[in-house]
């Protein structure tokens, strides 16, 4: 049977808590975080720990309908700084008012501000700066990458700043002198009130499987329905060498365990943002989680979700219970598509990287950083790099041409590597 959560306090002897207690080890932390429920705040909570390269080790989240409780024990990604005071304030910040509607109000629309930096072009760059604005608590919405003949390169950059302080003269020069202290000499960088701009504001793996590893339990006899999953791009095709495919996921969604809720099964191989992308395709389909716990063990994620439909029933549509399987599937095994084309003049090659909007048309976190470090890894320079939202297909999709660092486009030979380690980084 499902946990109980009738043991709870009533909602106005509660208060709003956000703890992080660090671990014997630097890069490991218990998350306590207790605050009136609202519709999405599970997904927007899994995002922000995308957001900040956590890895999540175990958890337990559930609700009562008015007050949520999440317990998470979590370590940073490999070579990652721990940021636990930030990473307290934003959880804080995200936590509802206890006398607000129980859906997350959308939130005043942050100053968008353009950061331009100027350098001569090199490995690394991107990735160098994108890190900086990191680190000092910007978001990035968008970027602009080009490089000039004569191989000076103009990053422009459409940011917010999370401490709402950008506008200040004194925060604004703050932030130019640690990104050009970190990049070195010769960078000039400036910020300037940006124009609108075509983004998925609030803002990348491929695991490809053709399997169908999809179960679909029913009250009475068993009965197993197998659900395809299919890429959301028409005609998108993907370089996906062999040797970096993973094991597929299994989905089981069971309306036997629980006489009020669907209990909805899911083991995969761990990889960071997991839980981000199945709170998504369960918010996507309208579903409500009142109960989950996720445990890593081994390299595999276990993750069980107690839900209902808008109503607080169980999902008793088998059309409903086999599309939100479907969504999940997708979301595990495919929440990215990367392909590596030459360029349509030659001199470059063109690196896509395809990803979902989620519901609160929201773009992928992470997608510049990681690409751009996964470059660097490889030696590989960018040349231009854009990003741009399809809302009629819900998708986001970022651009990179790259060369050598000799300016000659990427040997064909090299594309399995590229795209593994790119892979990798989003993963990883």
């Amino acid at each position: 049977m499902r946990p109980s959560v009738s043991g709870f306090a009533e909602p106005e002897q509660q208060f709003r808590e956000v703890s992080i207690k660090p671990g014997a080890v630097e890069s490991t932390a218990e998350l306590h975080i207790s605050c009136p429920d609202a519709t999405g705040l599970g997904t927007d909570f899994a995002r922000l720990m995308f957001t900040f390269n956590l890895i999540i080790d175990k958890g337990d989240f559930s609700t009562d309908g008015q007050w949520a409780f999440l317990m998470f024990t979590v370590h940073t990604a490999e070579g990652c700084e721990p940021q636990w005071e930030i990473l307290k304030q934003r959880l804080a910040s995200m936590c509802p008012d206890p006398l607000s509607p129980s859906t997350l109000q959308p939130r005043p629309s942050k100053k968008i501000f353009l950061f331009t930096v100027e350098s001569i072009d090199r490995v690394g760059l991107l990735q160098g700066i994108t890190q900086a604005l990191l680190e000092q608590e910007l978001t990035i919405h968008k970027a602009q990458i080009s490089t000039s003949p004569s191989g000076r390169a103009v990053d422009l950059f459409y940011v917010t700043d999370n401490r709402d302080q950008l506008h200040n003269e004194r925060r604004s020069q703050m932030l130019s002198t640690y990104v050009m202290r970190r990049l070195g000499d010769g960078v000039q960088c400036s910020i300037t009130p940006a124009p609108q701009i075509n983004c998925a504001c609030g803002a990348s793996f491929v695991m490809p499987s053709d399997g169908h590893d999809c179960k679909v339990i029913r009250h009475g006899p068993g009965e197993h329905a197998p659900v395809e999953s299919r890429w959301p791009p028409e005609g998108a095709e993907a370089a996906i060498p062999q040797s970096v495919q993973r094991d597929r996921s299994v989905v089981m969604i069971d309306n036997c365990t629980s006489k009020a809720h669907t209990l909805v099964q899911v083991r995969a191989h761990d990889r960071k943002g997991l839980l981000y992308d199945c709170y998504r395709a369960v918010k996507d389909n309208n579903v409500q989680v009142t109960y989950g716990k996720i445990a890593v063990r081994d390299g595999v994620c276990e993750l069980d979700l107690f839900v209902q439909d808008s109503e607080g029933n169980q999902l008793e549509d088998a059309q409903r219970e086999a599309e939100m399987c479907r969504r999940l599937k997708l979301a595990i095994d495919l929440p990215i598509l990367l392909s590596l084309t030459t360029s349509k003049d030659k001199l470059t090659t063109d690196l896509s990287v395809v990803t979902q909007l989620d519901a609160g048309g929201r773009g992928r976190p992470r997608v510049l950083h990681d690409v751009s470090a996964a470059l660097s890894m490889v030696n590989k320079q960018i040349f231009k790099a854009d990003a741009n939202v399809d809302r009629k297909r819900w998708l986001e999709r970022h651009s990179f041409l790259i060369t050598e660092t000799n300016g000659l486009p990427v040997d064909r030979s090299e594309y399995p590597a590229v795209i593994a380690q790119v892979q990798e980084t989003l993963l990883s």
